[in-house]
């Protein structure tokens, strides 16, 4: 197997792949922010959470 490194931008999208170029401001990008924001903090609260009932 032979393994290289590349630049990303010498990478091309897939044609098949119907993927959206969503950019900051469009409602599904800010649904997308929102959605990781939130699934983030909760987490991160849930890990800190069990780590102070724990003691640990």
């Amino acid at each position: 197997m032979e393994l290289r490194v590349i630049p990303i931008d010498h990478i091309n999208a897939a044609a098949y792949k119907s993927h959206v170029d969503l950019q900051p401001g469009d409602v599904e990008y800010e649904k997308l922010r929102r959605s990781i924001k939130e699934r983030t903090y909760w987490a991160y609260g849930r890990r800190s959470s069990a780590i102070q009932e724990n003691g640990q």
